[in-house]
């Protein structure tokens, strides 16, 4: 269960975009709009690869992957029942760049490096 530390942050995101859409309370509007397109952009910036651990560290998340889509479901869910669109529509963008990423990894994971 070690990694529920991993996804706090992505609960707490989740329970606030909910919040944030139910309320509409305008401090609220704002962190969503911003916390978006911040996670739009590094999420564009991994997938390059632009975001690399650092030696020694591990690659691989501990949570189970579906509560990752989970969370991003529901994410996606509220915004656009709420019609908060270019949020929601950020929300599945980040998603499928999360997944694309996530299958990069673990098929580049299978590879083999070095000399033979």
């Amino acid at each position: 269960m070690n990694w529920i530390r991993e996804v706090v942050l992505d609960f707490a995101i989740t329970i606030l975009i909910i919040i944030a859409v139910i309320s509409q309370a305008s401090w609220l509007i704002w962190f969503v709009q911003i916390y978006t397109i911040l996670m739009l952009v590094l999420k564009i910036i991994s997938f390059f690869g632009g975001l690399q651990p650092a030696a020694g560290k591990r690659k691989t998340p501990l949570a189970p992957p579906w509560i990752i889509h989970l969370l991003y479901a529901t994410n996606v869910i509220f915004l656009i029942a709420f019609r908060w669109w270019i949020p929601g529509a950020g929300w599945i963008a980040i998603w499928i760049i999360s997944y694309i990423t996530f299958r990069k990894n673990r098929k580049g994971k299978g590879k083999r490096s070095g000399r033979k």
